[in-house]
Order: structure tokens, then sequence, then C-alpha cells
């Protein structure tokens, strides 16, 4: 037991020196300031494990509770237990006298609660905005919201899908004791600001303009509520300065490099059916002229079938059936009518879609790792991309600029334009690794703010909740730092 609280006790030091590094040195020296360095640290690590200590004795946490059971109703308190082991920490003293503080975290978590994910969210809001300025009664329910946001922020990243495009699947918890520990000892250390601010995108301007139009309450609340959640889908975005952005209902893609434009181009996305998934990875490299090997669903729903009603469907589209050593297989010595229906998932063989000017893929794709073999691709079918309503493909993008995004990716991996054209028309696939940092955000926000003017998209693939009113007194709410 005694090695594993120095296991903890060392991974609170170094989680503090790593996210406040300034907090950490002068907090430190300051506290014994005529002692070595060693010794300095050795005395805060034994503080470190006295106070991990305190958050579990019980007679503590009793004590503490019954004075927070003076000030309000414990039944009102999402976090209770984790709000004892705080005001342990603080031997029950105020913890929000920082108004900076206060206040930057009350306006991103305003947001937080009209978006709908943290349930009775806006009631602790009210709560806090209706109790007197600098009162203990105030603190407790700011402790106990800010706990309620700390959760949120330390695992959204994990559970994007889930919480932010299912409904009421977000059910808060309390972080860790160390985790506690180190807010507790930023806000001492008058670091509780700069603790806040590291979950809040500050570089990503669009999630800023849509937070600043909810905290005016200037508009009806359904619209808000709207706004607020798809405020939460952007802040998973740290910034809008470098990589491939594509807002999915949006049907847009937008490549950035250095803060400026260098491709806007039109896409076709995934149907309702075959949705493009929502994720974020780093592009890997570009295929020119690539095959396709044709992915288990179209196989089964859609190339199956056809091969049994013409066996030489595949001969027209330049397909190859291969067995799984790459050995071509005749497709007239198959058959397929016993692969029909669920049969079709038992499918022994791959089929393949030669290079070229017909081939589905067109001629570039752009890999990324992705869990659901989702890529970005040409396509020979241009006509698509004059549709207002472009979410027609299997899942993956096809990109109307495709061959304009490939020179410029290829450009930036050192290839002249020489030697693109030659490998284009050779027709022989080729990769190439894209040596630049390259970010993906595939990404779905029906609602934002955008140089002020206030955007809305078609919810084409029905992630949007039933918006409830949220109830929050916005002229009550201003009036509160």
């Amino acid at each position: 037991m005694k090695r594993r609280s120095r296991i903890l006790t060392s991974l609170v030091l170094l989680t503090i020196v790593w996210v406040f590094p300034t907090y950490a040195v002068t907090h430190i020296v300051n506290v014994f300031p005529k002692l070595s360095l060693k010794t300095q640290q050795i005395h805060t690590q034994k503080r470190i494990e006295k106070s991990l200590w305190s958050m579990k004795n019980p007679q503590l946490l009793t004590a503490v509770e019954g004075q927070i059971r003076k000030t309000v109703s414990a039944q009102e308190l999402k976090l209770l237990n984790a709000v004892k082991k705080v005001y342990v920490l603080s031997n029950f003293s105020p913890l929000w006298l920082d108004k900076k503080m206060e206040q930057t975290f009350l306006e991103d978590y305003a947001v937080f609660a009209v978006s709908g994910i943290s349930r009775n969210a806006t009631r602790i809001l009210n709560k806090i905005t209706h109790s007197a300025i600098g009162s203990m009664e105030r603190d407790i329910f700011l402790t106990d919201a800010f706990l309620d946001y700390f959760y949120y922020n330390k695992n959204l990243k994990n559970n994007i899908n889930t919480w932010l495009y299912q409904s009421n699947t977000y059910n808060t918890k309390a972080v860790s004791d160390q985790e506690l520990l180190m807010w507790v000892e930023a806000v001492k250390s008058d670091y509780g600001d700069k603790f806040i601010a590291k979950y809040i995108p500050s570089e990503n301007n669009v999630y800023t303009e849509t937070v600043k139009k909810v905290l005016t309450g200037s508009a009806d609340n359904i619209s808000l509520a709207k706004l607020a959640l798809n405020a939460q889908r952007l802040r998973v975005i740290p910034n809008f300065n470098n990589g491939l952005y594509v807002n999915i209902p949006s049907y847009q893609l937008y490549y950035y490099k250095n803060g400026q434009l260098a491709l806007h181009s039109v896409v076709v996305v995934g149907r309702k059916k075959r949705q493009t998934p929502i994720l974020f990875s780093k592009l890997s490299d570009v295929v020119v002229n690539p095959p396709w090997t044709i992915p288990p669903t179209i196989l089964e729903e859609d190339v199956i079938p056809k091969y049994s009603k013409d066996p030489n469907y595949g001969a027209k589209k330049g397909f190859q059936v291969l067995d799984y050593r790459g050995n071509t297989i005749a497709p007239e010595s198959i058959d397929w009518a016993q692969y029909k229906g669920e049969a079709a998932k038992n499918f022994p063989y791959m089929i393949r879609q030669k290079p070229g000017k017909r081939a589905a893929l067109g001629r570039y794709k752009f890999n990324m790792p992705s869990a659901e073999a989702i890529f970005l691709h040409d396509t020979p079918y241009k006509g698509v991309f004059s549709r207002k309503k472009r979410a027609l493909s299997s899942g993956c993008i096809r990109v109307k600029k495709a061959a304009a995004l490939s020179q410029i990716l290829l450009s930036e991996a050192g290839w002249s334009v020489a030697k693109q054209k030659a490998t284009y028309n050779s027709e022989q696939t080729t990769f190439v690794k894209i040596r630049s940092d390259n970010p993906v955000y595939l990404y779905y926000v029906t609602a934002w703010v955008e140089n002020g003017q206030v955007h809305t998209l078609p919810d084409v693939y029905r992630l949007d909740p039933a918006f409830s009113s949220n109830n929050v007194d916005w002229s009550v709410f201003n009036k509160s730092f």
C-alpha cells in the first residue's frame, strides 16, 4: 500500500508540474524557500500524501458533510462525495474568491448547461446565479457544477459520438482524488483561472463566437439550445488553422495551411443508411491511380446480388475476383446464388476494381487511419457535385477538386509537377507518403456563429435531439459576476 501511495503521489506531482510548470516551480520553492530543491520536493510529496489521506478520512468527511448540509440541501448536489473531499482540502473555506476564475468558468459552463448534455445542469446554474455573491452556498454550488464540468472535459474526446450525438448518454462522475487535489492546489495558488482556461479552445474562433451568442440570451430558448449543443461539437476542434475540415451536413471541404485557406471544394458524403462517421484523424498518404477493394457492406448488399443476376457484370466494371493469396478467380466458376442474403457474409473472395478512368475512386485517393475504413477520394462521376443534397455515398467522401488537392499535397511532399503528371499518365498505382502534418476533421455541426452571422444547416442524419426550453434567466445570469 505504501508503494502504491508513493506512486500516486508521484503521479500527482508530475501532473502538476506538467500542466502548470510555473505554478509548480514557484509553489514548491516558495513554500520552503531556504531548503534545497530535493528537500522541498520531499516536503511537497509528504504534503500531497497527507492531502490524499485526508480525502479518505471518515471523521473529516463526516464533519465537512455536516457543514455542507447546514448550508445547502445535499440532495441538490450532483457530486456530494467529491464536493466533500474538496472542502476537506480547503478546511471548508471558500474556493471561488477569484472572480476572474468564477467568470471564466460560469460563461463556459452556462453554454454546457444550456446544451442539455448534462441533466439538471441548468438547475444548478440557476442556483448559482440566484445565490448571494460571495456566500458559502454559492461556493458549494459552484464547486458541484465545476466537478461536473471537470469530468466532462477530461473525458469528452473519448465519448464524442455518444455524448454529443445521442440523447441522455452523459452521466457525470467524480474525477480521481489526484485530479481533485490538483485543482484545489491550483486554486490555492491563484492558478484556478488557468486551470479552467486550458479546457476552453481559445484558438477556435467559431466556437468563441457561438458561445458569445448563446451568452447574450438574445434568441428563443430552442435556438439557444441548438447553438449551445453545436458549440460543444465545435469545442473538440482545437482551431481552424491547419488541416482538412469537412462539416458533414454542409457538403464542403476546407483545407487550411498556417491559417490560410489553401483549397475549398464541394464534396459528397455518406447517405443516411451509410453515414460518414464523425472522426478525427491525420492524412497518411496519397494514392495516385488507386485500385478499389470493395468493402464488405457494398460487396454483400450491392455487388454480389448483381453478379448473381449477371456473371459478366464485373467485366463491364473492370472488377477482378481474387482469393486471399491474390490469385484471379473466374466469376463463372462461382455459384453466386449460394451467397444471397445473409450468406453473402461467407463469401470467400475479395473483389477489386482496376485503376483507370472508370474506377470508382477516380484517379486519387487520400488515406488516413480509420477504424471504419473511411477515406477521401476522386470520382469519375462529376455530375453528382451539382446536386444540392449530396448525402449519396457509402460513407467515404468524394472530393470534386481531388486533382487540385492531390497537387497541393504532392507538392508539399516534394514532388514536381512533371513527376505528378508522369505518374498520373502511367496509370500505375503509386503510394506517396505525406510528410507534413495534416489533421483531418470530419465533424457534424448544424448551427454556429461566424463573422457575426448565425448559420444553420439541415440535420441530414437526424442527429440533433428534440431541443427543449432551458429556463435560464439570462438577465440574472449576466449580472451575477
